[in-house]
């Protein structure tokens, strides 16, 4: 299995096109244009070289998320002061401009367990996490 990932030119091209196709110019120039500069200043393109290792390489089973949209929704996640994941979920589905800062079409947001199998890939300590 190989991970596809988009590099950072590409995530910012699919931000300024959907943010346009979804008619958010205004609504983020009025109320979240600090928090689209400072997502869009962080390349996370070598996320999934560095996290390659811990995805399975059997090709069967449903093709994972990419590892940079998934860290970058937790980035987003906490600048918004999120603290819960079910609740960041919610706001996923429910404020498409969050959804795409992070990454996701806003019809294909991961669900709560897709961010903790995430989170599970990102703990590489011997014993599990248990707090």
């Amino acid at each position: 299995m190989s991970l596809q990932v988009r590099s950072h030119d590409e995530y910012l091209v699919f931000i300024t096109n959907q943010i346009e196709s979804l008619g958010l110019r205004k609504f983020v120039k009025d109320y979240y244009l600090d928090t689209v500069v400072w997502i869009s200043l962080i390349n996370l393109t070598s996320t999934a070289e560095l996290l390659k290792h811990r995805y399975s390489t059997d090709p069967r089973g449903r093709k994972p998320r990419n590892p940079c949209d998934m860290l970058r929704s937790f980035l987003l996640m906490h600048k918004l002061q999120y603290t819960s994941i079910d609740k960041w979920v919610h706001a996923l589905r429910t404020a498409p401009l969050f959804a795409v800062l992070s990454g996701f079409e806003p019809d294909s947001v991961p669900g709560v367990g897709t961010f903790y199998d995430f989170l599970n890939r990102l703990w590489l300590a011997p014993s599990p996490h248990l707090t």
